[in-house]
């Protein structure tokens, strides 16, 4: 049999590819699978093998040109596409010491100076040769020959732990596959390294790649799909809606809206969201009947405590349910992972709510596989703070919406009445049926065959 090696850098790997079909397709395809695992956490092995990432450094060098190839991509793109969005990608950086202030003088200085396509290939090239001959390169390139690897397969195309290993299967002619993991990656210049195949969710995200990556080879472009969606036609573990709401002592004779909540950096303020649903949702209540209530499902990766005062306050109308993730020591996304039993804890959240509410996330399209319609946040919680709502949905992914209007969106905090009344009256099929052309749109379809055609194209990639 062939070997495939899998490299799981995050949590989200996980969920994606070893909580899913994609080990069923392995044997039928004449693969095992060789999982590389560099998180702090088991991984069940599914019929494969485990191997740890090796415990060495990545070369500093290759960190730093990753920034300046990342932040000159940033900027390159807001001249070529002539659209300031571009800037809102980058995350400010505060170095801490001598040492930290030194490097990100380097680093602003090289940035001024690459202001070309062909600039940002060269600091790319220089990239790849300070990750060759590194002690991290020669403890991967031995686990590639020592295990007979046929291609290798990244789970997402943003990790700096990539790199090396791309370099590594490169120098011994292994064929690299790279997963593009989510819709917005592309134009936040998180394609941080070369790959010989890339997977991408759709004809859009086909053509975002060739727009963004001109270089690329089109040749090498395989759309099949995300797997980010591929469970939620499987409706064999939904449970009835009685036994799902007395699970969490939530009463039969209500309709309830589920927020989902937003990482810290995406919507700081995000607490604030849920304080106006709740308020309004009681005023509905007083004008219509006792009608709604709200569940809150906090983002598996937000850490703080910021929503704990107002779900206190709010405690007769909304239940928090957590999403089944657990952490382990270190920061970021790698020490933080879901369980297999999260995917349906979600699939139930959604089928059995009248309406998600959320700022900007895919979760308005997780919901329309359940029917379920969403709306968006998109009003300024509070005055007076650099953070705006207003860049949010600028932000280059949105476009995929252009003439569809898949979600109610709250412009003011009163328009919540008007969307409460939608919801309980009925009043969404407009809503519901461009949220199905959006999915169709942003992901290729069927959903549930994504892995079948990924294994297809590995098929082919490593056909001698």
């Amino acid at each position: 049999m062939k070997r495939l090696l899998l490299y799981i850098s995050d949590g989200v790997g996980c969920r994606n590819f070893i909580y899913s079909t994609f080990f069923d397709y392995a044997a039928q395809n004449g693969f095992e699978i060789v999982i590389l695992k560099n998180v702090p956490f088991d991984i069940d092995a599914r019929g494969g093998r485990v191997i740890d990432f090796p415990n060495l450094p990545i070369p500093a060098k290759v960190d730093i040109l990753k920034g300046i190839k990342t932040e000159s991509e940033l900027n390159l793109f807001t001249a070529k596409f002539k659209n300031p969005i571009y800037q809102v990608y980058k995350f400010p950086y505060k170095p801490k010491g001598l040492k930290n202030k030194i490097k990100l003088f380097y680093k602003s200085r090289y940035v001024r100076r690459t202001t070309t396509h062909e600039q940002i290939l060269k600091v790319e090239e220089k990239m790849y040769r300070a990750a060759t001959g590194s002690a991290l390169y020669h403890s991967l390139a031995h686990i590639l020959t020592t295990e007979k690897i046929d291609a290798v397969m990244f789970t997402n195309q943003r990790s700096v732990s990539n790199i090396t290993l791309m370099v590594a299967a490169e120098s011994l002619k292994i064929p690299t596959i790279t997963n593009i993991f989510s819709w917005d990656n592309l134009p936040k210049g998180s394609k941080i390294h070369k790959s010989d195949y890339y997977f991408v969710w759709s004809q859009y995200m086909f053509d975002e790649l060739l727009r963004y990556y001109p270089h690329v080879d089109k040749s090498t472009i395989r759309i099949t799909g995300t797997p980010q969606f591929a469970g939620y036609t499987d409706k064999s573990d939904i449970v009835p809606r009685a036994e799902f709401l007395k699970r969490y002592n939530l009463g039969e004779a209500f309709r309830y809206v589920a927020f989902t909540g937003d990482d810290f950096t995406s919507s700081p303020h995000d607490e604030i969201y849920l304080e106006d649903l709740c308020k309004q949702v009681r005023i509905y209540n007083e004008q219509h009947g006792d009608t709604f209530r709200v569940i809150f499902r906090k983002c598996p990766v937000d850490m703080t405590n910021r929503y704990d005062g107002v779900l206190q306050a709010q405690a007769d109308i909304a239940t928090s349910i957590a999403p089944l993730w657990k952490s382990e020591k270190g920061s970021g996304w790698q020490s933080v992972y879901p369980l297999k039993e999260d995917a349906t804890l979600l699939k139930n959240l959604l089928a059995h709510c009248d309406m998600v509410s959320n700022l900007g996330s895919t979760v308005a399209i997780d919901a329309s596989f359940f029917d379920t319609p969403a709306c968006y946040v998109n009003y300024q919680p509070i005055e007076g703070v650099k953070w705006r709502i207003d860049k949010n949905y600028q932000k280059i992914h949105f476009q995929t919406q252009a003439g569809l209007n898949p979600v109610f969106w709250i412009a003011k905090v009163p328009e919540y009445q008007a969307v409460l009344h939608a919801i309980k009256t009925g009043n969404t099929e407009k809503v519901l049926h461009d949220a199905h052309l959006w999915a169709q749109r942003v992901m290729m379809h069927p959903v549930d065959k994504v892995h079948e055609r990924m294994w297809g194209e590995i098929k082919n990639i490593t056909r001698a």
